[in-house]
C-alpha cells in the first residue's frame, strides 16, 4: 500500500506521485524478453531457474529505482516530522504533531539532521521488495511481485 501511494501519490494527503515503480517498468521492461531468452539458454531451458534469476534481476532494478528517486523533494514539514521522530521514536504522527512540525518549520527550527531522501526513511519499502515464481494450473511459470 505504501509503495502504491508513493508511486501514484495521494492528493488528499498532500503526497505527490513519485513514480519509481512505473518509471522502472517503462524503462527496464523492454530489456526483459531478451534477458529471459538469454537466461533460458544459459540454464539449459530450465524455466524455474530462469524465472528465479529474472525475478532477482527485476527486484534489483526496482530497489535501485527506489534508491535513485529524489524528486519531487519531501516537504519541509515531512523532513521536520522525520527529525522529530528521530528525537522521540515513540512519536505518533497526528494532526497535532503535523501542526507542531509546521510551526517549527515556520520558526526556522532544526530538523535534527533528518534525511531529505524520498522513499527511504527506515528502509522498510526497499527491504520489502521481493518476487515469487509460481506454476499455474496450466503448468505455466510466472513471476509476480509480492
Amino acid at each position: 500500500m505504501v509503495a502504491a501511494i508513493q508511486n501514484f501519490g495521494a492528493p488528499a494527503a498532500h503526497i505527490p506521485p513519485r513514480p519509481f515503480f512505473t518509471n522502472m517498468v517503462k524503462d527496464k521492461s523492454p530489456e526483459w524478453p531478451k534477458a529471459v531468452g538469454d537466461l533460458l539458454k544459459d540454464n539449459d531451458y530450465d524455466a524455474n531457474a530462469t524465472l528465479n534469476q529474472a525475478g532477482a534481476g527485476i527486484k534489483g532494478q526496482l530497489q535501485q529505482a527506489i534508491v535513485d528517486t529524489y524528486a519531487p523533494a519531501l516537504s519541509p514539514v515531512t523532513v521536520m516530522l522525520r527529525g522529530m521522530k528521530s528525537q522521540d521514536p515513540t512519536l505518533v504522527v497526528t494532526g497535532k504533531t503535523v501542526g507542531e512540525a509546521r510551526a517549527r518549520v515556520k520558526a526556522g527550527l532544526t530538523n535534527y539532521g533528518a534525511s531529505t531522501k524520498p522513499l527511504i526513511e527506515h528502509g522498510d519499502m526497499l527491504n520489502a521488495v521481493d518476487f515469487e515464481v509460481s506454476i499455474s494450473a496450466a503448468g505455466l511459470n510466472q513471476i509476480s511481485p509480492v
